[in-house]
């Protein structure tokens, strides 16, 4: 793997990613995905710590399992779109469906560590409440919110990798496989090659997200806070709608790469073969 054919397949992702007919597609999807995301932004600004820390990490798992379908989807619109054959829609979603139901073996699995995360640590502000002992039983276990949160975080990363590894893996599966067993053994032989081309294509969404989070942080300074917990939550919304505008393309790139870079890698395979 050469930084000319990393360079070749980046252009050709990114090239692919502007489609208006995918773009339309996709929004529409990632703002109904965010208006989940404003909704339990809401819930939490009128919360306690733990459910608040809850409702933080929740939109980024339980949609997860909506955009790693919507990666399959894309990942065979986009195979199409490079052969040179007549993308239809409908035709490539019905023969998608069967693939759709490998998609529930790697989201509800980081669903439910995030849950039981969260369990673990309303049991740590439990005993806090024990009176008399509670505080100093709290302040020897101190170190539990932060290894807590920070799985937490580690999780979200996780969910990430599973969009761009997982998706082509899906797409494009032998029925006949093992998809698991098939899956580690490609992760593992090529450990270096798929982080660094995840770590290529998750670029653009870091910096675009943070380039959003500070746009949106500095525009809501002396605004959110003087409205009532409805109008702030429709005010996120309104601001949530340019949010999925700017994402929707580098969404697609990700989804183009993550196919080009499962291609590539095979490529690889099959010459030290």
């Amino acid at each position: 793997m050469t930084l000319e054919q990393i360079e070749i397949i980046f252009n050709r992702a990114w090239r692919f990613a502007f489609s208006l007919k995918k773009c339309l597609f996709l929004f529409v999807f990632l703002v109904l995905c965010g208006t989940f995301a404003v909704l339990c932004h809401t819930v939490a600004s009128i919360s306690g710590i733990w459910i608040k820390l809850f409702m933080y990490f929740l939109p980024g798992f339980m949609l997860s399992g909506v955009l790693l379908a919507l990666g399959v989807f894309f990942a065979r619109v986009y195979y199409s779109e490079m052969k040179g054959l007549v993308v239809t829609y409908r035709k490539i979603f019905i023969s998608s469906m069967k693939l759709l139901v490998n998609v529930t073996q790697i989201a509800l699995p980081l669903v439910m560590t995030y849950l039981v995360i969260w369990m673990i640590m309303g049991l740590f502000y439990l005993i806090r409440e024990i009176p008399y002992v509670g505080e100093s039983i709290g302040l020897i276990l101190s170190f539990a919110p932060f290894i807590l949160i920070l799985s937490s975080l580690l999780l979200c990363l996780g969910c990430a990798f599973a969009l761009f590894f997982v998706t082509p893996h899906i797409a494009f599966r032998n029925s006949d496989d093992d998809f698991i067993r098939s899956l580690l053994s490609s992760f593992s032989s090529n450990i270096f090659s798929n982080i660094l081309l995840f770590l290529i294509a998750f670029s653009p969404c870091l910096v675009m997200i943070l380039l959003l989070k500070t746009s949106g942080s500095i525009a809501q300074i002396g605004l959110i806070h003087a409205y009532s917990v409805l109008k702030s939550g429709m005010q996120w919304f309104f601001m949530m709608i340019p949010f999925c505008a700017a994402l929707t393309p580098i969404f697609l790139f990700f989804f183009n790469f993550s196919v080009e870079s499962y291609n590539l890698i095979r490529k690889q395979k099959k010459l030290k073969a």
